[in-house]
C-alpha cells in the first residue's frame, strides 16, 4: 500500500514536501490469516486504515520497554546470572503492580500513561506526616495535595478492591 499526504489542514502540500510511505503486508483476500482475523472479530485490521493504525501503533511497544527501564535501572546489579534473573523478574512484577495501581486506583487523579518517574513525582514524592494516636494512624498532608490527588477517593478505592475473576 502506498500513501502520500495531499492536504494538511485543507491546504495543498507541494510534491517535494509530501510524506510518502509504503506499507507491506502479508494479508491475502482468501488467505488463512485473513479468515482467522475475520473470525476473531478483527476485520477492521484488514482495511487500509486498519493497516496504517497498526503500523502507527508499533511505537507503543517501545514505550513500554522505555517505561520498564525507567522504572528501576538499565543495569543488572549482580555478577551472576541467577541473582540477576531474580532481580529482573521482581522488577517486572513490581512494574506491573504499579501499572495496575495507576489504572485501577489513581486513573482519575493522574493520567495512567505517565512514565514511572513522573508518577513518583506526582504521587509518592509529597510532603506528609504520619501521626499515631491510640485508636488510629493519621496521614497528614496539605489541603492542596489532598484535593489535587483526591486522596479520599484513592484511599476508598485502595481499601475496596474489585473481586478477582479468572478470564
Amino acid at each position: 500500500m502506498f500513501t502520500r499526504l495531499i492536504s494538511k489542514d485543507h491546504q495543498g502540500v507541494f510534491p517535494f514536501a509530501q510524506d510518502r510511505k509504503v506499507y507491506y503486508t502479508n494479508l491475502e483476500e482468501d488467505g488463512i490469516l485473513t479468515q482467522n482475523l475475520i473470525s476473531l472479530g478483527k476485520a477492521s485490521w484488514l482495511t487500509p486504515s486498519g493497516v496504517m493504525d497498526l503500523a502507527h501503533g508499533r511505537g507503543r511497544h517501545e514505550l513500554r520497554h522505555r517505561a520498564l527501564k525507567e522504572f528501576e535501572t538499565e543495569k543488572l546489579l549482580f555478577k551472576r546470572f541467577q541473582p540477576n534473573t531474580a532481580f529482573y523478574y521482581t522488577m517486572v512484577v513490581a512494574f506491573n503492580l504499579m501499572e495496575a495501581f495507576k489504572q485501577d486506583v489513581t486513573a482519575e487523579s493522574i493520567c495512567p500513561n505517565v512514565y514511572p518517574t513522573t508518577f513518583r513525582r506526582m504521587f509518592l514524592d509529597i510532603a506528609g506526616k504520619i501521626v499515631a494516636t491510640s485508636p488510629q494512624v493519621i496521614l497528614k498532608v496539605t489541603r492542596a495535595v489532598w484535593e489535587r490527588l483526591n486522596l479520599q477517593k484513592i484511599w476508598d478505592q485502595a481499601n475496596s478492591p474489585p473481586e478477582a475473576a479468572l478470564v
